[in-house]
């Protein structure tokens, strides 16, 4: 898409299944609602979408459906074949084939179990590499172990443990990492060797700290705002759930899938108010579904 002169080309990607539909409907939406100086493409990574999902999506503008990389694709089947508990999450690992899409300045990949709260023009403008904010390990003070990337509570300074590291379901990409040197790197670390001897179910995570862990730059969490890391958040950067431009709730939290909210609140109080703001956003999005439904 043509930008304005002077104005950077940015897209927004995301992966989409036909159970995460309501929250990538809220995320896209929201993000428009709060982000009218966009004008790029939304990419999308479907896997097994139907047409109702197709028209739904058709909404918001500059749509365009990819296809994962072939190469991408033959390596995460050869993972499966040594870690089939994978395949249920396999297509998390499509993050990757952004580093081999040229054609935009600035990617923006965004998990859709997020959220928008605010604008992030302001990203457009950094000129970092990698962008992303801080994991739950590291803004508690923990660990990661490099090689099972099991949460370590007490580490020490052995070079087996990352201690800074960083959430994937939120990337800010420069078109700097953009290239096949970088996607050659990625291609050989998503081997069946790198990840038999892992004790969590990570996919990308796993790999994207152990290739950009020390040369990512760490942006405030309002940029991926968790609650179960809220009250780090606000003790480490002052920043409260009403300043967060994104909220994320990964895991079994879905906001749209009742019986994951119900569990959620009762063994989480502190959930509450920010489903609420997702329920009001996902209210909004209905709202102008309707509208466009009695134009058609």
């Amino acid at each position: 898409m043509v930008s304005e002169k002077g104005a950077k080309e940015v897209c927004l990607c995301t992966i989409i299944t036909p159970d995460f539909m309501a929250g990538a409907l809220v995320m896209l939406h929201s993000f428009f609602e709060h982000n009218d100086w966009f004008k790029g493409d939304i990419l999308i990574y479907g896997e097994g979408l139907r047409p109702k999902d197709k028209e739904l999506l058709s909404l918001f503008p500059n749509i365009k459906y990819l296809e994962p990389d072939p190469e991408v694709q033959s390596k995460i089947e050869d993972i499966l074949v040594h870690r089939p508990e994978l395949a249920y999450k396999k297509m998390v690992f499509y993050s990757l084939n952004l580093f081999n899409l040229p054609g935009y300045d600035k990617y923006f990949y965004i998990d859709s179990d997020a959220f928008f709260n605010g604008s992030i023009e302001e990203l457009v403008h950094m000129d970092h590499g990698l962008m992303c904010s801080l994991d739950f390990a590291t803004y508690k003070g923990f660990a990661k172990n490099g090689e099972t990337f099991e949460l370590e509570r007490e580490p020490d300074d052995s070079d087996i443990y990352w201690h800074r590291t960083f959430n994937a379901g939120i990337l800010f990409i420069d078109k700097k990492l953009v290239n096949r040197a970088i996607f050659e790197d990625l291609l050989a670390l998503l081997a069946p060797k790198n990840y038999i001897g892992l004790k969590r179910p990570t996919t990308d995570q796993y790999l994207l700290n152990q290739y950009f862990r020390e040369s990512f730059h760490a942006l405030p969490g309002i940029y991926n705002y968790r609650i179960n890391i809220s009250p780090q958040i606000q003790e480490k950067e002052g920043f409260s759930l009403n300043d967060a431009k994104i909220i994320h709730f990964p895991g079994p939290k879905n906001p749209w899938m009742a019986h994951q909210v119900i569990d959620t609140v009762a063994q989480q109080p502190l959930y509450l108010e920010p489903l609420k703001m997702w329920h009001t956003a996902y209210l909004k999005m209905l709202s102008d579904l309707r509208t466009k439904a009695q134009k058609a």
